[in-house]
């Protein structure tokens, strides 16, 4: 095992500006060891007489080491003296080394640690990539050991290890044993006061002025460190895949939906791991996939919208839908390509091992998460039970984007449509979706809805019609307009009695004829004339009697007094008619409602009502109106049976 490992980090490398030399030495390791030998544990101060004996000849160890080949030189000795901190025992569990800060290079690492290293080909990321904060980071370090400012400055500090060979990362906390690490002013270094110290802080940011308060090189740094490594590539995982699904573009941007995928990939341990998501509509019974957008789903492909039963065979339906537990395929070779739509998009993405996980919201199933490996039987139940951690944030956000595109597509329809009766309600909801699909979220509102069809139905109609209702509406018009023009007369008898104009006695006689006219007959036409008669000619002359004032003022009074203030005339024994028949049109288009509701349930079908004098309407029914049932025309037969038992009970109401 090369006993110094250097790693690859474009951020980590010699030339590095940082305030302090850095420089290798073992001097107080050794001082630790005098130490010992002066136990009164007689075995562990035998055991440190021991190594103090071997390395007497050696004052090169307590001496600063700016050669990293040196260190290769003395690898026997420093083994020894780091022996206690580096028990064989624990070689291939501890992720363990040792190491200087701010340079890229390890040695003396365990066993583990060095696989760990080799498995990434020396590709350690830090995460801290400004160097600018690495300056002050080091500064910081210079506060604390030198003049004890007793800075707290809490900044966990991870390494990212990506597996060359099964391109899974990993993410490990580090912790930094600084124990045998001293820190020396260089000559002429100017020391920094309390109020230098406070001023450094106050411009925390301000990388300008911590190096003029501390060049660069203006200390040394000797001794080494002891890095511990602690896997947190789960955690992390998990706090990143938070941190993406609460994105509103997380299903839909391509570089955020590959950091999901990544770390699934990490948190299950897989390599090459696919990921997809499916929404369920169970209001109809189907799957689509998220968007024409999305990167897209395995089990369907972009746009595709299909029955649960078209996808999935039985064993599959029975575990997802019925029994809501995960469904695993452990390989999809060892099945007949045509068994079902599953296995052959299977087959065709080159997906080897797959997982379906039902997503549940309040018990109801709202989307299912697909994994797919290239690999046989690496997604299993521990799988599935690793991630039940992350299915309630999966949840959550299948949820919220269910809830963003149901208020985009009800914001469409009303904008672009109608009033839409249930039963094709969901065509419209189609249309909308696949508005929202094909366009760009800004242009949604200009573009242009798909026409609507619906081919090969079959119309109905029906009719609940109130007999004589039109010899009865003519009734109650004839008796309001004898009353108006009665009333009028009498204004008019009391006007020529008083002066003595022709023009009245003419208004008498047309009133008087107008009278007889409607006592005989409500003849077409007959409503509108009169109407004209009190408008044209009536109006201005009963105008001029207010003016006169007295008998012929309180006259005209009293008869606008039996107007109706809407309506301006005699509206009496008509609003009865349209009362009665407003209650009639009620009474049959309830009875009809609920008898809808009935023949609903036999086969959905389109109906639409009018009301005038009684209840008109047309019914319409085809497969092409409905999404989730077939048609026959045994249903077709069963409406007009139903329409003809509603026309009959309605008769016995």
């Amino acid at each position: 095992m090369t006993y110094i490992r250097h790693f690859v980090n474009h951020d980590l490398t010699e030339k590095l500006a940082l305030p302090f030399q850095l420089l290798f030495n073992f001097r107080k390791l050794i001082k630790w060891w005098q130490k010992q030998a002066e136990s009164d544990n007689a075995i562990e101060a035998e055991k440190a007489v021991a190594v103090l004996k071997h390395i007497e000849n050696m004052p090169q160890l307590s001496e600063p080491i700016a050669d990293i080949d040196e260190l290769q030189k003395y690898q026997p000795e420093i083994e020894m003296l780091l022996a206690p901190f580096f028990p064989p025992i624990l070689t291939n569990f501890d992720f363990k080394a040792a190491g200087i800060p701010f340079r890229p290079l390890f040695f003396n690492q365990t066993n583990r640690f060095a696989n760990l290293i080799e498995a990434a080909q020396g590709d350690v990321r830090v995460p801290i990539r400004d160097k600018d904060m690495m300056y002050i980071f080091a500064c910081l370090t210079i506060l604390n050991a030198h003049y004890r400012a007793g800075v707290n400055f809490f900044h966990d500090l991870h390494f990212d290890f990506h597996d060359k060979k099964t391109g899974v990362p990993h993410r490990f906390l580090t912790k930094i044993n600084t124990e045998f690490v001293e820190i020396f002013p260089n000559e002429g270094v100017k020391h920094l006061t309390k109020e230098d110290i406070h001023d450094l802080l106050d411009n925390f940011s301000n990388v300008d002025y911590w190096r003029e308060k501390i060049p660069p090189g203006s200390f040394r740094f000797e001794g080494f460190t002891i890095v511990t490594l602690f896997d947190v590539t789960r955690a992390e995982s998990i706090s990143a895949l938070k941190y993406d699904l609460l994105n509103k573009d997380a299903f839909f941007d391509a570089s955020i939906f590959g950091r999901i995928e990544k770390n699934l990939c990490a948190l299950l341990n897989i390599p090459n791991l696919k990921a997809g998501f499916i929404l369920y509509d169970k209001s109809r019974d189907l799957l689509k996939p998220i968007g024409s957008k999305s990167a897209g789903n395995i089990a369907l492909t972009v746009n595709e919208k299909r029955k649960p039963g078209t996808v999935f065979n039985k064993a599959a339906l029975q575990s997802i839908f019925e029994k809501r537990l995960p469904y695993i395929k452990p390989d999809s070779e060892t099945e007949t390509k045509g068994t079902d739509l599953l296995t052959d998009n299977l087959l065709e993405k080159g997906v080897r091992c797959y997982l379906a996980m039902p997503l549940l919201y309040n018990e109801d199933l709202i989307g299912i998460l697909e994994l797919g490996a290239d690999q046989p039987d690496v997604l299993n139940g521990m799988s599935a039970f690793t991630l039940r951690e992350i299915i309630p944030l999966l949840t959550n956000a299948i949820r919220r984007l269910q809830n963003e595109q149901q208020n985009e597509v009800e914001a469409i329809i009303r904008q672009k449509c109608t009033a839409i009766h249930p039963t094709v309600a969901w065509r419209f909801t189609e249309a909308a979706e696949n508005l929202l699909a094909s366009s760009k979220p800004e242009m949604t509102s200009m573009a242009t809805m798909e026409d609507i069809v619906f081919n090969e139905v079959y119309p109905l109609y029906g009719q609940a019609d109130i007999q004589d209702s039109s010899a009865a509406r003519n009734r109650s018009i004839q008796a309001d307009m004898i009353e108006q023009l009665s009333l009028a007369k009498t204004i008019l008898d009391l006007a020529a009695g008083k002066f003595s104009l022709p023009v009245y006695k003419d208004l008498q006689f047309r009133t008087e004829n107008y009278i007889h006219q409607l006592q005989q007959e409500l003849s077409a036409g007959d409503e509108n004339k009169i109407q004209e008669f009190f408008r044209e000619q009536l109006g201005p002359v009963f105008s001029y009697f207010h003016t006169i004032g007295g008998e012929m003022h309180q006259a005209l009074i009293a008869y606008e007094d039996r107007l109706d203030p809407e309506m301006g005339v005699i509206y009496v024994k008509r609003k009865e008619y349209e009362q009665s028949v407003k209650l009639v049109n009620e009474t049959i288009g309830n009875y009809l409602e609920k008898a809808q509701q009935v023949a609903q349930e036999m086969f959905p079908h389109y109906l639409e009502k009018y009301k005038t004098d009684g209840v008109e309407h047309n019914l319409y029914i085809g497969q092409s109106m409905v999404e989730t049932r077939e048609f026959h025309p045994l249903y077709l037969q069963n409406l007009r049976l139903w329409q003809l038992l509603f026309a009959v009970k309605l008769k016995t109401k």
